[in-house]
């Protein structure tokens, strides 16, 4: 990785960044990091793209609203789209703008035509309807007290309503609202009202929630002005169209005539102003993403100017800075070559590259479809440091090795993998659609699943175990002879294995194991054994890593401070164990009682010294351990003492207890010297003065003036030698060289305390988790076992009748299959990744994977278009 600084004039600024984001080659650095992006200097030109942008967004909107199919572009092709002027933009806005106005005309005219269309036809069912509701009120007799008249009308007696004042308020309400309404009224005039309610039977449309709803109409029967006047109060609080519905009858017919020839009118209307609008949508989808594409790049080349800084030195122009790979050096150069070449001979973008001592770049990781997805595990963790060792290259194959651990099945392992392959077969059709959320994520991780299918494949024959049962290899192979026994006292007879002396199954387990009665014991033991061995197995691994991570970075004194420290006291308890397992598996314990390792470190830890008969397993083993949990005891203060005593005499030259820090062992040796010529004559320098009280390292005018002398020869050599570079007050002006800060020593104390404390704690917490590869392998292997025997078993059951045989046997596969695929496929593979992740996040990289890096993210008109993309349509 290099970090350049590139001066561009003015004339070529546009057409510099363009073609830096159509290349994808440089993580832009902002130069305005601490400025407010209001202060920002091109904050009113993204401000005015941004506006350009909503307008698009609107656009886009209102075609989805109808159905009109856009143009779609790929990402890759936006290199191909010509490049616009600041005249062709400043038209593109106007004709935005105007575009937008019309169709905001169209919108609005279709909207209140809509509702007009809505209202008139609310209208005419009040009209529809009021007859059938008057007619269920009947009038048989005259009454002569006012105050019975609705009384009458209830019990179906009055005929003239006229006589005596009854007035309708007729409107239309939301299906969902009538009963609160009807109830509001009851409560309202006790009683006194006449509420009839009608269901429509057609939907409308509602503006407010947009979408369609059931209405009703509703007719009031009331006397009295003010019952009227707080009827009509009411139905305003709940924004309920009213309607005066006339009283004579052929009023009613004439007014309904109209109503309809209204309707008619308004539909004609209402179908050209949508067709004109759907013309104008058209139009405007055919180019919508070109328009758009253009605007995004215009949009993110003014966000990229706002990172960078104007130049107060040259006349005019900006300088930006940015991390670049070595190996994309000769494109960059060749976007100077091409400006030469095409625009202009003489204004062409001058590139510097820099020193970053004290800069931290950022981390770029080649990946290809195969190892995207692994490498998108290790950074939902932590990114990389640059050129911190990357564990995603590890992963590749310990990730599906401990998943298949868990999950030894070779039938499972084959559905697992078919379903992988299937994935891999169809990735460029699936690639080019958008998937839901969990389907993208299969698909990203569709490698990872056919790996762990083929590594399930390959521990399920080591388990010899295929769909819990021992397809593979038949039982007359095994090592072991079955000779069948009458039991005492008992009609059963036994059958007891009996292993053949220098013998052995072939590869993996014997399967005379299988399906017999101490098996799971058996089983037990074997795999939580080879769990501990794995575990301690892959920390060590880890722990090894930090050597190479504190070469390359120059820390080797780290290698004597924490690496030996650390792999001492990982395998003085825990290293031995696994000895002592192996030693136990080659010993043959016939006519001898096995002792028990827990037993045995137990006692190592609480009686050292001491080794009981029932433990003994080799001679001087007393003495072994006794050294052993010496050498863990010293590592704890080494790993706790030695590094913050190596800062203290590196800060501290002059102090008596820092002499040893300038013997020759530390300070010629490969492994605990600074491995650089320049470190050698600096440490000799502070050996020759350390005896001086008066010698100050820090203020060396000697040898600051000379190197002085030597950076100005050097400016002016290379001033004269390169045309292409720039003033050096410029470069220094925009690259202030940061002063490496140095933390307090009580800060280094304490973090070196907590290291120590957590990584004496985790030797046997994450030695204790790796148990998990004994535990799920275990439940997995007898979960698969009762699927098999209790469901697909009884498909073939001897109370079956024969003739019901293919029918049983058909419905117990198919039950079986299905909870295999679902439950242990699905299901326990799930549990089985999620303990895999675990282990790689906590146990592993946690020995030497710091993470605190950042990506290496391009200016790249490709990659913004797709997140764009995905972000206006996250669902698909």
């Amino acid at each position: 990785m290099k970090l350049v600084q590139i001066y561009i004039p003015t004339e070529i600024i546009h057409y510099t960044l363009q073609k830096l984001g159509e290349l994808s080659l440089i993580h832009v650095v902002d130069l305005n990091d601490g400025m407010n992006a209001i202060n920002r200097p091109y904050i009113s030109d993204l401000r005015r793209y941004d506006k350009i942008n909503d307008i698009l967004s609107y656009f886009r909107d209102k075609i989805d609203e109808t159905h009109v199919p856009i143009n779609n572009l790929k990402p890759q092709h936006l290199k191909y789209l010509s490049s616009y002027s600041q005249h062709d933009i400043d038209e593109l806005e106007q004709k935005l703008i105007n575009l937008r106005d019309q169709v905001e005309h169209l919108y609005q005219s279709k909207q209140q035509l809509e509702k007009q269309e809505i209202e008139l036809t609310e209208e005419r069912w009040v009209y529809e309807k009021f007859d059938s509701l008057l007619s269920t009120i009947g009038v048989d007799d005259l009454e002569n007290d006012e105050a019975t008249a609705l009384m009458s009308l209830e019990e179906g007696r009055g005929n003239g309503l006229e006589r005596f004042q009854i007035s309708n308020i007729s409107g239309i309400i939301s299906k969902r609202l009538a009963e609160v309404f009807e109830r509001i009224l009851w409560r309202t005039f006790y009683g006194n009202v006449i509420i009839n309610i009608s269901d429509i039977d057609e939907l409308f449309y509602n503006f407010e929630t947009k979408e369609y709803e059931k209405r009703c109409v509703f007719s009031i029967f009331a006397h009295g002005i003010e019952m009227c006047k707080k009827i009509r109060k009411l139905a305003n609080s709940l924004d309920l169209p009213l309607y005066d519905v006339e009283s004579d009858l052929e009023l009613r017919k004439q007014h309904l005539e109209v109503l309809k020839t209204r309707i008619s009118d308004i539909n004609t209307v209402l179908l050209a102003s949508q067709k004109t609008l759907f013309n104008q949508l058209t139009s405007i989808a055919g180019t919508l993403e070109e328009w758009y594409a253009v605007i995004m790049k215009e949009r993110h080349i003014y966000k990229i100017l706002n990172k960078c800084k104007r130049s107060q030195y040259l006349k005019g122009g900006i300088i930006l800075r940015g991390w670049i790979p070595a190996y994309e050096m000769d494109k960059l150069q060749e976007i100077v070559e091409d400006i030469k070449t095409n625009i202009d001979r003489n204004t062409i973008p001058i590139v510097n590259e820099l020193d970053f001592d004290n800069e931290e770049p950022p981390t770029k990781q080649e990946t290809n479809k195969f190892t995207e997805g692994f490498q998108n595990l290790i950074d939902a963790y932590g990114i990389a440091k640059y050129q911190e060792i990357n564990p995603g290259i590890f992963t590749v194959s310990t990730f599906p090795f401990l998943f298949a651990i868990m999950f030894g099945d070779s039938g499972h392992g084959i559905l697992m993998a078919i379903f992988g392959l299937v994935m891999i077969l169809l990735e460029r059709k699936l690639g080019s659609m958008k998937l839901n959320d969990i389907i993208e994520i299969l698909f990203t991780g569709r490698y990872i699943i056919l790996m762990m299918g083929f590594y399930s494949i390959f521990s399920g024959i080591i388990y010899n175990d295929c769909f819990s049962k021992s397809f593979i290899f038949q039982l007359k192979n095994s090592a072991y002879k079955f000779i069948k026994q009458p039991s005492i006292g008992s009609k059963f007879v036994t059958t007891r294995g009996y292993k053949e002396q220098g013998t052995a199954f072939l590869f993996g387990m014997d399967p005379g194991w299988i399906d017999a009665s101490n098996m799971i014991v058996f089983m037990n033991s074997f795999k939580m054994k080879m769990s501990i061995i794995l575990g301690i197995a892959h920390m060590t691994f880890g722990v090894c890593i930090n050597v190479f991570n504190d070469i390359f970075f120059n820390k080797k004194i780290n290698i004597f401070c924490e690496f030996l420290p650390e792999i001492i006291m990982l395998n003085s308890l825990f290293g031995y164990l696994c000895l002592l397992i192996i030693k136990k598996w080659l010993t043959d314990w016939t006519g001898a009682v096995a002792p028990s390792l827990l037993n045995v470190l137990i006692n190592m830890v609480l009686n050292p010294g001491h080794v009981i008969e029932e433990e003994y397993m080799y001679f001087g083993q007393s003495i072994v351990q006794v050294i052993l949990l010496l050498l863990f005891i010293i590592c704890i203060f080494w790993l706790l003492l030695a590094k913050p005593y190596v800062i203290f005499a590196e800060r501290n030259p002059h102090n008596k207890w820092a002499k040893w820090r300038y013997l020759p062992i530390f300070t010629k040796s490969k492994f605990f010297g600074g491995g650089i010529e320049g470190d050698h004559e600096e440490t000799e320098r502070l050996i020759g003065s350390q005896y001086n009280e008066e010698y100050d390292p820090l203020n060396n005018d000697d040898d600051d003036d000379d190197d002085d002398g030597e950076l100005n020869d050097k400016g002016e050599g290379e001033a004269s030698s390169s045309s292409s570079s720039m003033n050096p007050i410029i470069v220094e002006e925009f690259m202030p060289r940061r002063q490496k800060e140095e933390r307090p020593f009580v800060d280094l104390v304490v973090d070196q305390i907590i290291h120590t404390i957590e990584f004496t704690l985790n030797c046997i917490s994450n030695t204790a988790s790796y148990l998990r590869l004994w535990a799920l392998s275990l439940a997995h292997s007898q979960l698969s076992s009762i699927l098999f025997d209790k469901i697909f078993v009884m498909g073939f059951a001897d109370f079956i009748p024969k003739k019901l045989l293919p029918i049983t046997i058909f419905i117990s596969f198919a039950i079986w299959f299905f909870l295999t695929v679902f439950i242990m496929c699905a299901m326990e593979g799930m549990s089985a990744f999620l303990h895999t992740l675990r282990l790689h996040w906590v146990e592993f990289n946690g020995k030497f994977y710091k993470g605190t890096g950042y990506k290496f993210e391009p200016f790249s008109f490709e990659q913004i278009y797709k997140d764009e993309k995905n972000a206006q349509n996250p669902s698909g």
